[in-house]
């Protein structure tokens, strides 16, 4: 093996910062520097400065190779104090919010596409923090609170950067529909002392409200299924939701069909009469 005779310097040398591009090149003024210990009859060519990485960085360090001549049988060892930084290249994004149920939150799911990385590479996927101007049900416009790159394998996110400000929507794209949340609930009907109606009292129970949130006592219609003394099946007509003192009603969807009863059917009790006057009654 015939290694690569080393070299000495002195002079000074002064290197540009640069912005991430994917590759070594650096733009250094070495035409100070002098190389010490070549050969008598060799040449060195051209003086060629690279970075030791092509990560950004801050004050990363200088290597000197050689073009022509008898330059590659020759190395220098890194340029101390001589350094550049290499900056994260900016990137630009733009953005889609999705459709969420109701959940008593403002967080939306935005994924983003970007735009700007150097040709080859690619980036995994990016968290991104944004928030509807609304947590109630309805169409809710998205904003971009945060946005975290991630890495992608040897493509690191360090190399990039992107603004909250420099992520865009296209028409449209930042908003999305909030839906009510949809509940079930259990009924209990109470007996009642026949009335000539059909109407049946019941009262409910829901299930699926958000964390601590209430409603208020449902405004619905529910009937048995004859007037008549006896043991009646029940039926719910119609419910609709009311506002409570920490829920709204709008944020939350009830269908009779999602109600159910905790009993069958319920008693209709003859109803007491009284009388006055008088009466009598034969021996037999």
């Amino acid at each position: 093996e015939i290694t690569a005779r080393p070299l000495t310097f002195s002079g000074t040398a002064s290197v540009q910062d640069k912005v991430y591009d994917g590759t070594v090149s650096a733009t250094a003024d070495l035409a100070n520097l002098l190389f010490n210990g070549l050969l008598s009859g060799d040449s060195l060519g051209t003086a060629v400065a690279t970075f030791v990485d092509a990560n950004a960085g801050d004050d990363k360090a200088v290597q000197v190779s050689f073009n022509g001549g008898q330059g590659s049988n020759y190395s220098v060892p890194s340029l101390d104090g001589v350094t550049g930084s290499i900056t994260p290249k900016s990137l630009a994004a733009t953005g889609n919010v999705s459709d969420k149920t109701y959940d008593g939150t403002t967080d939306a799911a935005v994924t983003i596409g970007l735009s700007g990385l150097i040709s080859g590479e690619t980036l995994g996927t990016s968290t991104v923090g944004a928030s509807f101007d609304s947590a109630n049900a309805g169409v809710r416009t998205a904003s971009i609170d945060s946005v975290t790159l991630a890495d992608n394998g040897a493509y690191l996110a360090s190399n990039y950067t992107l603004a909250t400000s420099d992520i865009s929507f296209a028409s449209g794209d930042d908003t999305a529909v909030i839906s009510a949340k949809s509940l079930t609930a259990s009924a209990t009907a109470a007996d009642k002392v026949y009335d000539r109606t059909t109407d049946a009292q019941v009262s409910f129970v829901l299930g699926g409200l958000v964390g601590s949130e209430d409603l208020g006592t449902p405004v619905y219609s529910a009937s048995f299924a004859s007037a008549n003394v006896g043991s009646q099946a029940l039926t719910l007509d119609s419910i609709q939701l009311t506002n409570g003192s920490t829920g709204l009603s709008a944020n939350y969807a009830l269908a009779a069909g999602d109600v159910t009863f905790a009993q069958s059917s319920a008693e209709i009790t003859a109803r007491p009469l009284t009388f006055s006057g008088t009466a009598s009654v034969q021996d037999k």
